[in-house]
Order: structure tokens, then C-alpha cells, then sequence
């Protein structure tokens, strides 16, 4: 017996080791695994309490909730909701305005639309509002800078907003582009889209990059870098000429799902490898001029019409999608490493980065788990002031390019 139990602890050391040493390859190996075989979606609750099926509605999302309006069933709907994502919960918010064919995005806590038709399409709109989740109002801004247009292409890098093509009633199909700066409510105009001009195309963002493709023009699709103000072409889309569709990114990958032509296509783009790849389709009926965003490691798409051109059928569905991609992106990279000195503190205290960071966000939340601060940065030092922070536990909260976060406790005297 002492023979045997030898031989076993000499036996069970060797494996230890050799686990030790293989340790990264396993979680590598059964990342790889998980990429390929979680490609799924899930019904969710259809989107309710007031809401009339509709397509052309706009959607962004600000932590974990996702906020869904505006839209067309024959007219205008004016109607909000905002999306639970942890308990599958709609609730109706402040509506808007009878609008659709507009845009949205967020810009830290703060939710934005414009642009669209207005008045059953009569009226073409460059109006654009800010909604605040805190006070549950919206709050007319500076209007778009360009054209007023409909089915242009919204989303946010960073502290910026962005819009660009659509179109108006003076060129018809547009290109140009425009930069919206929340804290000085203004709008510039920066590089013109690099394709041809076209509405109802797709726009996401990825990390510091913005991305534009498909439309009623085709089936290109471009990225931006608003550090040089530069647009380059990336590989097309991989389901052909499409228009009408929705996009979303999670964490170095984009999607492009649904649309017209009738389809229930999802495809995933990547940024490294700048390869397009179809995943499983979207549930339900085809259907074009959906909404869809993201949340974490999770992607939704909803409502829409029946996408066939003729039909008026609209739907209320909606749908989360769950990839493995997050494994592989987000377990395995290297979290944040910071210190931050003094805490507690008065005034104001340091955080000092181990290595130089690039487009980090970084956010101070309270201990009910309200968003108080969110900064945008680049560098190795910053100097967080306490302003009007009353005394308190506070959590430091650092959101890198590919999503990946790491957290601090801090208190303030």
C-alpha cells in the first residue's frame, strides 16, 4: 500500500506539472472548441406594453439595457422602450416623435437620435435629440450638420458620435460624413464616406474604428479611422448586394444580419483576419429593416417587416444571439493593470497604468451601481479629480478597445 501510494503522489506531481506547463494550450484548445460550437439564438419576450409591431425603428444600448423606438407601421410611432437584458423585461419610456428611417447611438450614459422622415414621409428631418437615462427625458441638440436625410448610418467611437450617407432631397443617394461632439454640441465635417453614396446601409463600430457597408449600391464595405480621418476598403460583405439589413459588433467582430432582399443571414466579420464567415441564421420570418445592437458578449435582433417589398406585415419579435467568440477574445487577453494612489483620498487621487493604454474608457460607478463618471483615454497616468463625488465607496472601472474589463474598489473621504 505505501508502494502504491508513492507511486501515486510521484505520478499525480508529473501531471501537475505537466498541467502547469500546458496550461495556456488547454484554454486555448477549449476556447477553440467553444468558438465553434456556440453559434446560437434565443426568443426572448417580444418587445410589448404599447408596442406596435413596426419596422424602421432605431436601437442603441447603454450598459446592460437596450433602448428601442421610433419606426413605421403605415406612420410614424413615437413610441420607446428600454430592454432588461438580465431579467428579459421591456419597459416603455419618454417617446420621441413621430419618426423613421432615423439613426441612434450612445455616447457614454447618454442615448442620441436624428435625422429620418417625418409625417409619413413627407417631411425629411435633420433634427436630432439626446436622451437622458437618468431624468427619462430627450432634449433637442444642435441639428445634424449636413442634409436633412433618411436611412443613413449612425454609431459612436470613443466621445463622438458619428452620421454619415442616407439620403436627401437635393442629391437623392449621399456620402458625406459628420462628427458630433456631445460636450461642445457640435458638428464637423470630416472625410467623405470612401464608397459610392447610398441609404439603408449597415454601421458598427469596433474599438477605435467605425465601419460602413452594403446598401442600395452594393455590397463594399469600408472602415474609418477617425485619428487620420481615413476611410479603406475592407473585404466585401459575404452575402451579397443587401440593403435595409442590421449590424452589431462584439468584442474584434462584426455582424451583418437580415434584410432585403428577403433573408435571415447572419454574417460575422473579423477584424483581424478581414474574412467574412455565415453563422446561423436569424429565427423567425425574413424580414428587413430590423433593429439590432449589443450587450456584452450578447447580440439582439428584433422587430422588422416581412422584407419581401409588397407585404405590410410587421413584427414585434426578438432574438439573442450568444457566440463563442468572447472565449477567445476576452478570457484570454491580459486584463488591465493599474494602481491607483492615494485611497482613500479628498481631492483627488492617480491611476497609474502598467503599460500605455490606447482608447480605454474608463468609468466610476457608485455602490447602487450608478454610472457617475466616464472618461475616454489614452496614456499612463490620470489624475481623477473627486469633484462633485460625495464621500463613499466607488468602484474604478476600466473598459478596454476589446471590451475587456477590470475593476477597482476606491473610497472618498
Amino acid at each position: 500500500m505505501r508502494i502504491e501510494r508513492s507511486l501515486f503522489l510521484k505520478t499525480n506531481t508529473l501531471i501537475q506539472k505537466k498541467m502547469k506547463k500546458n496550461y495556456l494550450l488547454l484554454i486555448l484548445v477549449f476556447a477553440g472548441l467553444s468558438l465553434s460550437a456556440q453559434d446560437t439564438w434565443t426568443a426572448k419576450t417580444d418587445v410589448a406594453n404599447g408596442w406596435i409591431p413596426r419596422g424602421q425603428a432605431v436601437a442603441f444600448s447603454i450598459g446592460t439595457t437596450g433602448y428601442v423606438g421610433t419606426g413605421c407601421n403605415g406612420s410614424g410611432v413615437p413610441v420607446f422602450h428600454k430592454y432588461y437584458s438580465q431579467s428579459d423585461v421591456w419597459t416603455q419610456i419618454a417617446s420621441l416623435d413621430n419618426r423613421y428611417e432615423a439613426v441612434a447611438f450612445s455616447i457614454g450614459n447618454k442615448g442620441y437620435c436624428g435625422t429620418g422622415e417625418g409625417a409619413g414621409g413627407s417631411v425629411i428631418l435633420k433634427s436630432f435629440y439626446e436622451y437622458d437615462t437618468t431624468a427619462n427625458t430627450w432634449t433637442q441638440k444642435a441639428d445634424f450638420g449636413g442634409t436633412a436625410r433618411y436611412g443613413a448610418v449612425g454609431f459612436s467611437i470613443g466621445s463622438k458620435g458619428y452620421i454619415g450617407t442616407g439620403a436627401d432631397m437635393v442629391t437623392g443617394n449621399t456620402k458625406d460624413f459628420w462628427e458630433y461632439n456631445p460636450a461642445t454640441n457640435v458638428w464637423t465635417r470630416k472625410a467623405d464616406f470612401g464608397g459610392s453614396g447610398r441609404k439603408d446601409a449597415v454601421g458598427f463600430s469596433i474599438g477605435s474604428k467605425g465601419y460602413i457597408g452594403t446598401g442600395n449600391t452594393g455590397s463594399d464595405f469600408w472602415e474609418y479611422n477617425p485619428s487620420t480621418d481615413t476611410w479603406t476598403a475592407k473585404a466585401s460583405y459575404g452575402g451579397g448586394a443587401i440593403q435595409e439589413a442590421v449590424g452589431f459588433s462584439i468584442g474584434t467582430k462584426g455582424f451583418i444580419a437580415t434584410g432585403y432582399p428577403s433573408n435571415s443571414y447572419l454574417y460575422s466579420w473579423d477584424q483581424a483576419t478581414n474574412v467574412w464567415t455565415r453563422k446561423a441564421d436569424v429565427p423567425g420570418a425574413p424580414v428587413r429593416n430590423a433593429i439590432g445592437f449589443s450587450i456584452g458578449s450578447k447580440g439582439y435582433v428584433g422587430t422588422g417587416d416581412a422584407g419581401n417589398g409588397t407585404s405590410s406585415t410587421n413584427y414585434s419579435t426578438f432574438y439573442e444571439y450568444a457566440s463563442g467568440i468572447f472565449i477567445g477574445i476576452n478570457e484570454l487577453e491580459k486584463p488591465t493593470q493599474f494602481t491607483i494612489s492615494p485611497v482613500p483620498f479628498n481631492s483627488q487621487t492617480t491611476i497609474n497604468f502598467e503599460e500605455e493604454q490606447l482608447n480605454i474608457n474608463i468609468k466610476i460607478i457608485d455602490e447602487l451601481g450608478k454610472e457617475v463618471k466616464s472618461i475616454d483615454f489614452s496614456g499612463k497616468q490620470l489624475i481623477l479629480q473627486r469633484e462633485d463625488m460625495k464621500p463613499g465607496i466607488y468602484f474604478v472601472q476600466i473598459i478596454s478597445e476589446n471590451k475587456y474589463v477590470t475593476n477597482k474598489k476606491i473610497v472618498i473621504e
